[in-house]
């Protein structure tokens, strides 16, 4: 067996259908890497419900409650910035840890079922103890003779970053980005089981734009630990990523990252791509690229452009429908909402589907561009509240900057 003690940790995170699962299927591959799909996030949850106790007692998170895009509101900001103070050395003090056993092997069963005799048996006293546990079981289960790096995939989480890393000195980090339009397709092309589109639109943002303050090349804030790169790079440029992700960690390329056709799944079965649409491809399906484009109404995309249409710049992907900078009257006055009726279960409790409740976001979200793309300063604190750093403040201020209707085209 492997000496665990030598096994540094690997944490894979990006927005949900981002080709995650893709990326973790490539890493696996290697001799030296191990990487467990979909597997801790139901723990980070727990941590971030702690840590919301602290702020308000009488205000308690559901166990279920997506993680926050932290914009905007005082408490939702507050929450973000002491999620980023705290520490995973934090005692687990009243937590049901029966339960989280519970969800941890609820969530983890479909895609990574040698891993669970070990959640249902979780022990610790620290969240720190928790994962450590937990990882430990997941070299357990599926790790290899010649394992490096053991790691594992949870979506919506890249907030943990930080704390990842402090925690586990030698741990790395991926982060995966894709084309928002893509992956609002991807997680809506089905008649029902849809998400809203301001929650898919503002969850991209946050995690588009936590990924280019801890890994992007130009951030003042990256961490060397930690690797930035885009889906569609990785499926028309599979050898060239791989052999990237490879000099990240400090391993030699395996061949076996780019064989698709060998991919094996978490139970070590063949593996087939993990996708919404009817069709299951193999592998580097370049044709998912720009499938948004018969997939999304025309008013979806404007709508998913004109909110991140700064962070598309950034990523280089360019807008179809929302031409011209900031937005337009019709932009507020009549954006698309998705029924209740039409949604995922989970998330119906967490949405806005009253077409009046959505118009007053697209009223702060007007007021979040005009900021931002302004010239004059503002306090830290409302930088916070719009971006949730400094620093991504400045880089989107400046892609604002070059595309105000008084100087170029919006063009990326």
């Amino acid at each position: 067996m492997t000496d665990q003690d030598n096994v540094k940790m690997l944490f894979v995170t990006g927005m949900f259908r981002s080709g995650t699962t893709l990326l973790t299927r490539v890493l696996d591959a290697h001799a030296n890497i191990t990487v467990g799909a979909d597997l801790f996030l139901p723990l980070f949850k727990a941590f971030r419900n702690a840590v919301q106790q602290d702020l308000n007692p009488a205000h308690s998170l559901e166990d279920d409650a997506p993680l926050d895009d932290y914009h905007f509101r005082g408490d939702s900001i507050t929450l973000f910035q002491r999620l980023q103070q705290a520490d995973l050395s934090r005692p687990v003090g009243k937590l049901n840890l029966p339960l989280l056993r519970e969800r941890l092997v609820h969530y983890s069963e479909a895609f990574a079922p040698k891993v669970v005799p070990y959640l249902a048996n979780l022990e610790g006293d620290t969240y720190f103890d928790l994962l450590n546990h937990a990882w430990q079981g997941l070299q357990r289960g599926m790790g290899k003779e010649t394992v490096i790096h053991a790691g594992f995939k949870a979506t919506w989480s890249s907030e943990f970053t930080p704390h990842i890393l402090n925690a586990f000195p030698d741990a790395h980090v991926i982060q995966i980005v894709r084309d928002p339009r893509a992956t609002a397709a991807s997680s809506n092309v089905r008649e029902t089981d849809k998400y809203p589109l301001i929650f898919l639109a503002r969850q991209w943002r946050k995690l588009a734009n936590l990924a280019w303050l801890y890994g992007g090349e130009d951030s003042p804030k990256r961490d060397p630990r930690v690797l930035l790169i885009q889906f569609e790079d990785l499926v028309q440029n599979e050898r060239d990523v791989s052999e990237r992700i490879c000099e990240f960690l400090d391993v030699p390329f395996d061949p076996a990252m780019v064989k698709a056709d060998e991919f094996r799944d978490g139970d070590g079965k063949p593996w087939v791509q993990n996708t919404s649409y009817t069709e299951a491809k193999k592998g580097f399906n370049t044709a998912v690229i720009d499938k948004w484009r018969k997939v999304l109404e025309p008013a979806h995309v404007r709508f998913i452009e004109q909110l991140a249409q700064l962070e598309m710049k950034r990523f280089g992907y360019k807008p179809e429908f929302a031409t011209e900078p900031g937005f337009e009257a019709d932009d507020i006055l009549k954006p698309p909402v998705l029924g209740k009726e039409l949604l995922a279960d989970w998330i119906q409790p967490y949405s806005l589907t009253e077409r009046d409740d959505v118009i007053g976001e697209m009223a702060l979200e007007e007021w979040r561009y005009r900021l931002i793309s302004q010239r004059e300063p503002v306090p830290d604190t409302v930088k916070q509240a719009v971006t949730l750093d400094e620093a991504v403040y400045a880089m989107l201020g400046a892609a604002g900057k070059k595309n105000s209707r008084l100087e170029i085209g919006f063009t990326v």
